[in-house]
């Protein structure tokens, strides 16, 4: 009886081999805070529409009489214009991301996460609206037999507004994470509010060549007026709006889980959009610019985020 009861006793207390020889079981990281750094790239779009306006020539300023074939007659330094183009650029940076532990078991597990996404952006400068191409005021090359010039001949001339923005632009943003397992595959989808601070910077130019000889001579700047108005500014913008990711858990590196995502951002700016410009030279002579960018604006962004989740 004595052996048959310790046997029984024996049996009861022998551990599983496989439970004695198995690791601890890591946390659940729904269940745990989850630091990451995200990397990515994508672009941004916002139309935006200008105005150009300008003065006629000042009537006491240098300039010919309209008594021979080959002298000015038009009185305004440029014609007036109106446009719209869109502002684009690429957009690259990082996304550094906390995200806390399930607020409830089900319904997606949803998690509170907040992030801070410094921007790199790069995109070309825009024009706006304008006529001709205002730059360097050259005299085109003549034919060698050529006794006289005109006006006409440089090239430089036209009136521009020119927008772009600065390089360095500042994301933040906070929202919920909702967790969903297809099969062996973590997906989370992360609404959230995005904030956006961008500068940008607007240019107006405005150039024209005026005769002032009646029979200029070819490479003779004295025969010339030459008008170059100029206005910069940089405003800096605030937007506010909807944003949404979709991250998926792909394989680890150490004690990193790499997640590709994908996203979407909408941003609508508040305040003044406005960016008046004026320049006057010493005949008052003047031009006006004006630049208004659209309250919307849209960007996309692709991109792998690494999240701390050790085992």
């Amino acid at each position: 009886m004595l052996v048959l009861g310790l046997s029984i006793v024996s049996i009861g207390f022998t551990p599983d081999p496989s439970s004695a020889d198995a690791p601890p079981q890591a946390p659940d990281e729904l269940d745990r805070w989850v630091p990451s750094i995200g990397f990515y790239g994508g672009v941004q779009e916002q139309n935006a529409e200008a105005t150009a306006d300008t003065s006629l020539l000042n009537p006491s300023a240098p300039r010919c009489t309209p008594q021979r074939v080959n002298c000015e007659i038009d009185d305004e330094i440029q014609p007036s214009s109106d446009g719209e183009d869109a502002l684009r650029a690429f957009r690259g940076g990082l996304s550094v991301e906390l995200m806390s532990r399930r607020l409830v078991e089900g319904f997606g597990h949803p998690r509170v996460f907040v992030h801070v996404d410094p921007i790199l952006s790069e995109g070309f400068e825009r024009s706006i609206t304008g006529v001709g191409n205002p730059g360097p005021m050259v005299e085109g090359e003549l034919a060698v037999d050529a006794q006289r010039s005109d006006a006409q001949a440089f090239s430089g001339q036209g009136t521009r507004v020119l927008a772009k923005s600065s390089p360095f632009v500042l994301n933040v943003g906070a929202g919920i994470a909702f967790t969903v397992d297809f099969s062996d595959q973590r997906v989370r989808i992360k609404p959230s509010i995005e904030y956006v601070r961008e500068i940008l910077s607007v240019t107006g130019k405005a150039n024209r060549v005026v005769q002032v000889a009646q029979i200029p001579k070819p490479n003779t700047p004295s025969d010339f007026r030459f008008i170059e108005l100029r206005s910069s500014d940089s405003q800096t913008y605030h937007g506010l709006g909807p944003g949404l990711d979709v991250e998926v858990d792909g394989s680890r590196i150490g004690p990193f889980t790499l997640s590709p995502f994908a996203g979407a951002h909408a941003y609508y700016y508040f305040g003044n959009l406005d960016v008046d410009l004026s320049a006057t030279n010493e005949f008052d002579e003047s031009a006006n610019w004006r630049f208004q960018r659209d309250r919307w604006q849209w960007t996309a962004r692709f991109g792998v985020r690494l999240r701390w989740n050790p085992i």
